[in-house]
């Protein structure tokens, strides 16, 4: 399982599924549902992506000890992040895997030397990477 994280300063305003329902009202609202429904069938764990705030959030409310930490990045610069920082987030704990990864928001793959660095620290703490590549990119 994959979720996606969020914080109040960084929340959009909910969209419509194909279904016509609505999304939360509020990052904490996201959270609360989110864990609800998790909670309900029976998910025992649970991948949670976004910036280090927001599973800051996530983490200290998970009472069940369900969520494993990703970080996820759709540019090699995100959040100001550069490697150095990055390895320093691995090494205390704050990433155990780096997804979702969206390169195709920047028109690169994994494979751009922009992502090296990321992924050479993912190898070397053998941390998981979890990325997609979105169809009809660039």
């Amino acid at each position: 399982m994959h979720l996606h994280a969020y914080q109040e300063s960084t929340f959009k305003e909910p969209v419509k599924d194909y279904y016509g329902n609505g999304g939360s009202a509020s990052a904490e609202l996201h959270f609360k549902e989110t864990y609800h429904y998790l909670r309900q069938f029976h998910v025992a764990k649970a991948v949670v992506s976004g910036s280090v705030e927001s599973l800051d959030y996530w983490m200290a409310n998970d009472t069940d000890h369900g969520f494993i930490r990703g970080f996820g990045m759709n540019l090699p610069d995100d959040y100001c992040m550069d490697s150095a920082k990055f390895e320093t987030l691995v090494k205390a704990g704050k990433i155990k895997v780096f997804g979702e990864v969206g390169p195709y928001y920047s028109c690169t793959t994994l494979s751009d030397p922009a992502w090296r660095p990321y992924l050479r620290i993912c190898e070397k703490y053998d941390i998981p990477v979890h990325s997609r590549r979105k169809p009809g990119w660039c």
